[in-house]
């Protein structure tokens, strides 16, 4: 960096003008670093106070999901897995096969963040914004996450209370996997998430899941049901 600010004649140093120096160390640091786009202040701020979206959401609004890395990996795919003490069952993305990413690391792309920061832009910006020039970038992303195979999202807000043989034939006759929580604790019930296609229901004092393998249809869509036993 130092090197690039000395022009090949030391006479230039004492020319009018002085920015010479700052533009060539510039060239420099995006050769060697990059360079990421200008954040929009207004939208920032109003990403951060309204929907608790860090600055790297204005990035991404106004370049596409790769103008800024927060250091997310991609997941290789996706499994059930049985909450603390099994009172349920949720969905864990599964980093890619390899080194353990650092503790804390995100795993999967973050779809409901992007939902929400597409719905500001497209709600709350005027046509044009340079803000958000790359909204509709990022909307692809969002797609191309939806269409892949195997996609599993848990659904808030469902829940049935009913017998492990009612629930079974509500929402079977198929089972999925659900892989144990990492706590340590023997007491824990083993949980059974039942298959419907468009529905899965975990029912945790149910015995762990050996049925049939998981239907081939995209389980994404419609709701859940969970059962606390």
């Amino acid at each position: 960096m130092l090197a690039a600010s000395l022009p090949e004649d030391p006479a230039e140093l004492w020319r009018p003008g002085g920015t010479e120096a700052a533009e060539r160390m510039a060239g420099v640091w995006r050769e060697l670093i990059g360079a990421l786009p200008a954040v929009h202040d207004e939208a920032a701020d109003t990403l951060e106070s309204a929907l608790g979206l860090s600055e790297v959401w204005a990035r991404r609004l106004a370049g596409g999901y790769g103008a800024a890395d927060d250091g997310t990996v991609e997941a290789a795919g996706w499994e059930l897995v049985s909450t603390a003490y099994s009172y349920g069952v949720t969905v864990r993305p599964i980093a890619p096969p390899g080194a353990e990413p650092p503790y804390g690391t995100p795993v999967g792309v973050p779809l409901r963040e992007i939902a929400s920061a597409l719905v500001w832009a497209w709600t709350d910006r005027p046509v044009g914004d340079p803000a958000v020039a790359g909204a509709a970038t990022l909307y692809e992303r969002l797609r191309e996450e939806l269409a892949r195979p195997g996609l599993l999202l848990k659904l808030e807000g469902g829940r049935v209370q009913d017998t492990t043989d009612r629930i079974a034939g509500r929402f079977g006759p198929a089972r999925l996997p659900v892989a144990l929580d990492r706590r340590k604790d023997d007491r824990a019930p083993a949980a059974t998430a039942y298959d419907g296609a468009r529905w899965w229901s975990a029912h945790p004092a149910a015995s762990p899941s050996c049925g049939p393998p998981p239907s081939p249809a995209r389980r994404c869509g419609g709701s859940s049901g969970r059962s606390p036993g």
